[in-house]
């Protein structure tokens, strides 16, 4: 059974070399990924932990080539014709990948997507706000709360599907700028979400401790406070004075 195919047009960017009987791809939503593929046979594309849902297809006439079966993997048929093709497609737990197919001269291999750290991206943070988050998460991450204090604050449950991630603890930064809040999770979802499926709308950054589900996974989140909000309203406010 073939699923819903649809449209798009991508950019480009290379990564990818294969020499191997399997490969194995971490997934950047950031960039279009470049991955070779056999001119003859069938070569199977999969989500590890992860169902692909949907695919995106250009150019279209290339949709009997690039078929998405009910288990979730994606076959690519060899095609002599065609050079190239891009598609994007979309997991179960909502990731998104694009891709630039090559068909090339080699024996047909499965090829294996990795969600990878599962981090949100930070694109509305300035650079260095930036950089001091992802430091901050690496910390937490290896178990250091240096630079956190623990706090109160009314947190809810957040759910997606049966899993549920539960706040265990509030941490306050010590300069009072950031708030971050310490889930459990607890169900037994089918597939591993993207962490993005926990996202709220005052959340700059979230990320899970570990790649797959087990009792101590962890899911930490980053926001901003009313403290850190207030001075950038007065940071505003000064450029304002300064241009007038």
């Amino acid at each position: 059974m073939i699923k819903k195919i649809f449209f798009l047009a991508s950019v480009t960017v290379s990564l990818f070399d294969s020499s191997c009987e399997a490969a194995i791809i971490k997934m950047d939503p950031s960039q279009v990924l470049s991955l070779d593929v056999s001119k003859k046979g069938i070569s199977r594309v999969s989500v590890e932990g992860d169902e692909i849902n949907n695919v995106l297809i250009n150019p279209v006439h290339l949709q009997s080539y690039i078929q998405l079966d009910e288990s979730g993997h994606l076959f690519v048929l060899g095609n002599e014709e065609e050079k190239e093709a891009y598609l994007s497609f979309i997991t179960a737990s909502g990731a998104v990948q694009d891709v630039k197919l090559t068909f090339v001269s080699k024996h047909p291999e499965p090829v294996f997507f990795q969600l990878g750290t599962r981090n949100m991206p930070l694109d509305a943070l300035g650079s260095p706000q930036k950089e001091n988050v992802r430091q901050d998460l690496r910390k937490v991450l290896v178990g250091s709360f240096e630079g956190w204090n623990l706090t109160k604050g009314d947190v809810q449950i957040r759910k997606w599907e049966s899993l549920e991630a539960i706040p265990e603890k509030v941490f306050i930064s010590s300069n009072g700028q950031r708030r971050l809040i310490q889930f459990s999770l607890q169900g037994s979802p089918k597939n591993f979400p993207h962490v993005s499926v926990f996202q709220r709308a005052q959340d700059i950054a979230l990320v899970f401790s570990d790649a797959y589900i087990t009792d101590k996974t962890r899911l930490f989140v980053v926001q901003k406070t009313e403290n850190e909000n207030i001075k950038e309203v007065e940071e505003k406010e000064d450029e304002n004075k300064k241009q007038c």
